[in-house]
């Protein structure tokens, strides 16, 4: 059977044409997909913005009540509801030793319905960062590391940062070091302009610089009965992780009534009017926005002096069992 040169020409034609068809459908696919990702991602991006400007509005609207005589009442109103959860946390834990059960200093409000737990501290119940508090500097900083050679090696360079000469302790630091850093900076050589700061010093580490996110959280009355039970955690599994044997090295080394703590919690450079406002935020799924403020009241209004803000990660969950 003969095959005309048209019919063979008119079957490749089509052929082409299909193939052709098929390339364009997968253009076509590609394309709806990545439209649908773009939107989705400005969708995202919309969302977080949202939900930061509400945030910073409600920020704002605590550090504004903080500074006029309300909040003391809406303080002592959240306090009265929280009562009910603290009662029940203590049950959980099971304590009978009463003389361990403390005031809970976080209250929940709620700003622009938007939850928030807030937390007001006098700055004068910690160590100043200054060369007169040397010796409460480095019996705290010992606490905090646990290991001589950490906290000897970090509070020699941040008593270098705070003295005005050039002059270096055993373990400190001067120009000459922070002269070959990449970029290269000089050393403070007074007073630090913020808690942020310190991060500078030679040997700073930022796991001992914000409190441990499952015992900041336990502080809230709605969690404050699951502690015992990160506590009795946190020592089964001290041996998982070179994070985890840092701090198992720590409580050898810190009698078991004495808290760990972070810089946060043990020092500030402010004067004692100042007052500390922390506020958590609860996010979606096991997230939490931490912000720390640094404030003095102005008349009816306030001063801000600075502001850290991180986002902490705790899985609350596994220990509600």
């Amino acid at each position: 059977m003969n095959t005309s040169c048209g019919d063979i020409c008119t079957r490749e034609q089509r052929g082409s044409v299909l193939v052709l068809v098929l390339w364009i459908l997968v253009i076509i696919s590609f394309l709806s997909s990545e439209y649908v990702a773009h939107n989705r991602n400005k969708a995202a991006i919309a969302l977080h913005i949202t939900e930061l400007f509400q945030q910073e509005a409600a920020e704002f609207s605590v550090l504004e009540l903080f500074a006029s005589s309300q909040y003391d009442l809406l303080a002592t109103e959240a306090q009265e509801e929280n009562a009910d959860a603290q009662i029940k946390a203590d049950s959980a834990a099971d304590t009978t030793d009463n003389t361990q059960k403390t005031t809970v200093p976080w209250v929940r409000l709620r700003p622009g319905g938007v939850e928030v737990w807030v937390k007001v501290e006098e700055e004068s119940s910690r160590i100043q960062l200054s060369l007169e508090q040397e010796n409460g500097i480095r019996t705290a900083l010992y606490s905090i590391y646990g290991q001589e050679q950490e906290a000897e090696m970090f509070t020699d360079a941040l008593l270098d940062w705070l003295d005005p000469d050039d002059l270096l302790r055993p373990n400190g630091a001067e120009k000459v070091y922070y002269g070959g850093l990449d970029p290269p900076c000089d050393p403070g050589n007074g007073p630090l302009k913020s808690m942020a700061q310190i991060s500078m010093v030679k040997g700073f580490s930022p796991s001992i610089f914000w409190p441990d996110p499952y015992e900041y959280l336990f502080e809230l009355p709605i969690y404050s009965g699951l502690a015992e039970s990160y506590k009795l955690a946190h020592k089964a599994t001290a041996n998982s992780s070179y994070k985890d044997k840092k701090r198992a090295d720590k409580e050898k080394d810190v009698a078991d009534n004495e808290k760990i703590t972070s810089i946060l919690e043990q020092f500030t450079i402010y004067p004692e009017e100042y007052i500390r406002v922390s506020m958590l935020f609860p996010r979606e799924g096991d997230r939490w926005q931490n912000e720390l403020f640094w404030v003095i009241k102005d008349g009816s209004s306030f001063k801000l002096s600075e502001q850290l803000s991180r986002v902490m990660i705790a899985h609350i969950a596994q220990y509600e069992n």
